[in-house]
């Protein structure tokens, strides 16, 4: 019974710890698109540039980070299945993983910042996925 805890306490602070990390990305791309416009690869070249980052960037983004909070803190508000919101974000990163594996067979392998997005993304998608079933896991 512990040891069970135990791993529920730690997959909900790293998944706190990832949703805050991409709230903090979110933001930061909502105040400064300019401060990570060439790490995510988007130009800023026009006013399109910089709103496709403070608009659609930082939206899965913190879009992200919400429900993955709202589904790994503890509430004792009585909702059972509260778990269940880690979904949303892992289907995000879901389908931002399966949208790169496509741009790969289409011959964008040579871009290094590719690979580092897919090992992100999947392993968000695991953690996302492991922590949902973990805490959906009931005592009988």
């Amino acid at each position: 019974m512990g040891e069970r805890n135990l791993t529920k306490r730690l997959l909900r602070g790293a998944v706190v710890l990832w949703a805050a990390y991409f709230l903090v990305l979110g933001a930061r791309g909502l105040i400064d698109p300019g401060a990570y416009a060439d790490a995510l690869g988007v130009s800023l070249e026009g006013a399109f540039g910089a709103s496709t980052i403070r608009g659609d960037l930082s939206a899965f983004f913190i879009v992200a980070g919400v429900f993955a909070l709202f589904g790994a803190l503890p509430f004792r508000d009585g909702r059972r299945r509260r778990h269940d919101w880690l979904l949303v974000p892992a289907s995000l990163f879901a389908v931002a993983l399966a949208g790169r594996g496509i741009a790969l067979l289409g011959g964008g392998a040579s871009d290094p910042g590719i690979t580092t997005a897919m090992i992100a993304e999947g392993v968000s998608v695991v953690l996302l996925l492991t922590t949902w079933r973990v805490l959906g896991r009931t005592r009988r």
